[in-house]
């Protein structure tokens, strides 16, 4: 199997102003988060449902109100991926996911309504697998960085997104050096003061 990998930060992704860019890293988001399918077991967040026109409308808000590039760039998308995918190549985008095509084996079903048996032939489905990065966002676990007028890819995004952290975990370490040293200062003058109170006390 072919894998044909998407970098969100590559040329290819950034093809019209940056369209894909933002499709992927900006956009991507609030798809999820508006309806995902539901498997069984678990609950669905989020309210409105985002369709591709709605997509197209967001996207060109960050096109100077250029829908015609956004449409091109989001249905070029959409048609690149079908087509790998159909073809029996992995999609990868960096920070955003994989899709693949899957073998699904024969097997019985059931009808819910009349609980009757179903017998299902053999086929191949598409799938998604959401990247760490991705997974991250969605489970607020990692910020997203505020928009912008150019794109930015997941790998930036994240390392943006663990600089506050990092430089707060590099001020505590620097302060514990100095608390230390403050702590053994202020010791000092006690630990001086106990061979002298025993010396007092021997002469006496």
């Amino acid at each position: 199997m072919n894998r044909t990998r998407i970098g969100v930060e590559s040329a290819a992704v950034t093809t019209h102003s940056g369209a894909l860019g933002w499709i992927f890293h900006e956009i991507a988001p609030t798809v999820c988060a508006s309806r995902p399918f539901q498997f069984p077991g678990r609950k669905v967040l989020g309210g409105t449902t985002m369709n591709k026109t709605d997509l197209i409308n967001k996207l060109a808000e960050r096109l100077d109100g250029d829908k015609k590039t956004a449409q091109t760039a989001i249905e070029g998308v959409i048609d690149l991926i079908q087509r790998q995918v159909h073809g029996g190549d992995t999609v990868s985008i960096s920070g955003f996911g994989v899709f693949e095509k899957r073998a699904r084996a024969a097997r019985t079903a059931r009808n819910p309504r009349t609980g009757q048996a179903v017998k299902v032939k053999k086929t191949t489905i598409p799938a998604f697998r959401p990247g760490k990065y991705f997974k991250d966002v969605i489970a607020g676990s990692v910020k997203l960085p505020k928009a912008t007028g150019a794109p930015t890819s997941a790998r930036a995004a994240a390392a943006a997104a663990k600089a506050p952290a990092a430089a707060k975990a590099t001020r505590a370490a620097a302060a514990k050096p100095a608390a230390a040293a403050k702590t053994a200062a202020a010791k000092a003058p006690r630990a001086a003061a106990k061979p002298a109170a025993a010396a007092k006390t021997a002469a006496a």
